[in-house]
């Protein structure tokens, strides 16, 4: 198993500020939607070699706001896609990854309500799983 690199995810306060910065360096919106599931608002953007995802949190999410209270707009997560959130967490058990789920698996609207979870890896950071069954 080997899990395909996705996007990476920024933790942004003004997410229409930051598509307009984002599309400065060549980026091109491709969705930007509300999750009332995820809390936040979000943008999938895309240039040439690359994707990213801009997670503007909703008032009502106060992880994610506390985040950026101690920060400005900063690097947030790395998302990944692979055929099963169960045989990922095993592939990396194996592998001596220290995993630890902190959010429940559940729909995000913004991938079509593919399934995704966030996990800390230790020595890794916070990791977004999402389901891509091909």
């Amino acid at each position: 198993m080997k899990p395909k690199f996705h996007h990476y995810g920024l933790l942004v306060r003004d997410i229409e500020e930051s598509i307009k910065r984002f599309q400065l360096y060549g980026y091109t919106l491709i969705i930007k939607d509300s999750d009332p599931l995820q809390k936040a608002n979000l943008a999938i953007l895309e240039n040439t070699d690359s994707r990213i995802e801009l997670v503007s949190p909703h008032e009502s999410n106060s992880s994610l706001k506390n985040l950026l209270n101690n920060k400005k707009d900063t690097g947030y997560h790395l998302c990944y896609s692979v055929d099963s959130t169960e045989k990922y967490e095993s592939f990396m058990k194996e592998h001596g990854a220290i995993i630890k789920k902190i959010t429940k698996t559940k729909p995000a609207k913004i991938f079509n309500n593919k399934m995704v979870t966030f996990y800390y890896i230790d020595s890794t950071g916070i990791i977004e799983i999402f389901e891509d069954q091909k």
